[in-house]
């Protein structure tokens, strides 16, 4: 049966709603298969990662041992860091002459961002933005962040990029990371 409906000036009009993405669950060797399967050249993702701050100080710290920090990013994969440097150095009306150094660990996988050490896989990324973090215990509960910084040293930027806006890479370990989406899809790692 057709119902006509008259509208009116006040009456809603439907419009298309974003709905969050379906979230599939996977495991790590899902996820490396996930990761191979991203069409070659610059990509992007967002990644939630938990990780140990690697760099705290331990003589004092009453946090030593149980802190985690959790992060969420914005990335970008199968980039060409020498290339991106050398962009970056042009916008900046520097010298294009930048050469990185050849990796000291791990073998990366040709067409991906994956590097492979010591059979673990590690997902070779752009920061591009931050969308935030906090400091947690193994419990969940939240850590202030000046309790953490406070034994943290000061971060330093590259002193071989020359350039203003630095561009920031890591190496995520697989296991570290919780939630990616990617190529549109959306998966948690358990």
């Amino acid at each position: 049966m057709n119902t006509n409906i008259k509208t009116t000036p006040t009456t809603p009009v439907a419009v298309p709603v974003a709905t969050p993405a379906v979230v599939k669950i996977i495991n790590m060797a899902e996820l490396v298969d996930v990761l191979k399967a991203v069409h070659p050249g610059n990509s992007f993702a967002t990644i939630t990662a938990t990780t140990v701050p690697s760099k705290m100080r331990k003589t004092g710290n009453p946090n030593w041992g149980n802190c985690f920090k959790t992060t969420t990013v914005n990335v970008g994969i199968q980039f060409n860091y020498e290339a991106g440097v050398n962009r970056q150095r042009e916008r900046e009306d520097k010298p294009t002459d930048f050469v990185a150094d050849a990796p000291t660990w791990g073998e990366h996988i040709d067409n991906t961002c994956l590097v492979e050490h010591k059979g673990e896989f590690y997902m070779y990324v752009r920061i591009l933005k931050s969308l935030g973090y906090r400091y947690h215990n193994a419990k969940g509960d939240t850590i202030p962040n000046e309790q953490v910084h406070a034994f943290m040293p000061p971060s330093k930027p590259s002193d071989k990029q020359d350039l203003d806006a630095e561009i920031i890479v890591r190496k995520y370990f697989l296991k570290n990371i919780r939630q990616i989406t990617v190529s549109g899809a959306t998966y948690q790692i358990i």
